[in-house]
């Protein structure tokens, strides 16, 4: 019966006592530390499988804390985990290396609308250009004058009512024909001066006019983890049969370091 008991809950600094990496829990020195701890306990003849177990729980630890400080710094995460330093073991190719599987919770957060950003109207042959919060008219900044403003959080959209072809045919149902008439939404106008398309200035209906709005987005902190069933938490799977012992060699480099401590 193993003696090694792991704390139902972990803590960061419960892991870098049982891996050694100090207060450097970056992916190099981690990545090293886990793999330098495994080959010491094999060496002593003490890896265990409990005390496998806990080591692969400390790295699972501490990768989350590397996974969730890429997050906060750059909006994402990146697993590049290579377990190249054992010898007989290769990378998990389910979890990357991780050991598990991890899913981030989500925070809104609020962003400009790209939707109405950028927006063009032809007003009495000159143009009036909108972008994010600048108004240009007529080659002027008029961004301030309130009758330019009531643009902000428009569009310019094909007219939905004759798809901007600016007619209606309709039937005469009583004296028999039809009738080609002008669309009375769009009156057969386009707005930005390019397009053969009638068209229509509309409120956004991305912001619903006010130029704003709420994406999810990824948030630093972890919502929930699932072992990986393939390398059952450890990051990596051996590549010799189950029913061998594994008896973990560092690579001579490593161990030439180690040798000269």
């Amino acid at each position: 019966m193993d003696n090694v008991t792991t704390p139902p809950t972990m803590t960061l600094e419960d892991a870098r006592k049982v891996l050694g990496t100090g207060n450097n829990m970056g992916y190099d020195n981690l990545v090293k530390c886990y793999q330098l701890a495994i080959w010491a306990a094999g060496e002593n003849g003490e890896l265990t499988p409990a005390l496998e177990r806990k080591f692969a729980h400390a790295w699972r630890i501490g990768n989350q804390h590397e996974m969730s400080d890429q997050v906060l710094k750059n909006g994402k995460f990146v697993m590049d985990v290579r377990f190249n330093d054992l010898d007989g073991v290769e990378t998990c190719d389910a979890c990357k290396g991780a050991g598990e599987r991890f899913k981030f919770a989500k925070k809104p957060v609020e962003v400009g609308c790209l939707k109405c950003k950028d927006v063009l109207i032809n007003l009495n042959s000159k143009d009036l250009i909108i972008e994010l919060d600048k108004i240009i008219f007529d080659g002027k900044d008029v961004s301030e004058d309130p009758n330019f403003k009531k643009y902000l959080g428009r569009v310019v959209e094909d007219c939905i009512s004759c798809k901007g072809t600016g007619r209606y045919i309709v039937e005469d149902k009583e004296f028999g024909g039809s009738n080609n008439l002008q669309c009375k939404t769009c009156r057969g106008k386009n707005i930005d001066g390019k397009s053969k398309t009638t068209q229509i200035i509309t409120k956004c209906k991305t912001c619903k006019g006010k130029r704003r709005i709420k994406i999810p987005v990824i948030s630093s902190e972890i919502k929930s983890t699932t072992i990986c069933r393939k390398c059952s938490g450890k990051g990596f799977v051996n590549q010799r049969p189950e029913h061998e012992l594994m008896n973990p060699v560092l690579s001579k480099d490593i161990a030439s370091g180690i040798k000269t401590l």
